[in-house]
């Protein structure tokens, strides 16, 4: 997926995310809210090509939905996700919040 494409789509789904719940589109609430769910954005946007392309079976990926509410939690900016799952750094890997999703050890590291 080209960035020409990702620079023309990602405002418009934060916009239609921010009608959808009532919330403010001021240019700043939506870039306040593009940066705090990069990694949200980037999961969804990964899983929708695969799935278009035909590469990507919503049956056999069923656990995706509850990751994809995990990345949520990186909207805080002291969260971080520990998961042995190489799919979450595999599918957020363009992700600005990229490096706050770790294995185990690489938490460790960090105390």
């Amino acid at each position: 997926m080209s960035g020409a494409w990702l620079g023309e789509q990602r405002p418009i789904f934060i916009k239609a995310l921010l009608d959808w719940l009532g919330a403010s589109t001021n240019p700043e609430v939506m870039a306040e809210v593009s940066a705090r769910l990069d990694a949200v954005l980037e999961f969804t946007i990964w899983v929708t090509r695969e799935f278009l392309l035909g590469e990507y079976s919503p049956k056999k990926n069923s656990s995706d939905l509850f990751d994809m509410f995990q990345l949520q939690y990186l909207a805080f900016d002291k969260f971080v996700i520990v998961s042995s799952d190489p799919d979450h750094t595999h599918r957020t890997q363009q992700s600005s919040q990229a490096n706050r999703i770790m294995s185990f050890d690489q938490f460790l590291e960090t105390l």
